[in-house]
């Protein structure tokens, strides 16, 4: 999996982090190296990461927000699973045989 971050906020562990909990989804995809786009930005006070990656011909989209970086970074690794998942599920479900 490659990781790309995409602005000036920049520290070696959130970096880290970021990579560590974003190879653990890389369960999920399957057939190919994914690379994912992370932006870390900090607006009034609130600390917001987004994740922007491609699964299956889909664009994937993620963000999380709160007042720490680091979680913002759960958030947002959180939502991106719960769409793999839930897109991984609904494809499933179209190609089931149903029963007659």
């Amino acid at each position: 999996m490659r990781v790309e971050f995409t602005n000036d906020i920049k520290s070696e562990a959130l970096e880290g982090l970021c990579v560590k909990k974003l190879n653990k989804l890389e369960k999920f995809f399957k057939g190919g190296e994914p690379t994912v786009y992370v932006t870390f930005s900090i607006e009034n006070r609130e600390h917001s990461v987004s994740l922007l990656t491609n699964y299956n011909s889909f664009e994937l989209k993620a963000k999380g927000k709160s007042d720490d970086m680091y979680k913002s970074i759960d958030i947002a690794v959180e939502n991106l699973k719960q769409q793999i998942t839930k897109n991984k599920f609904d494809k499933k479900e179209k190609r089931a045989v149903k029963e007659f």
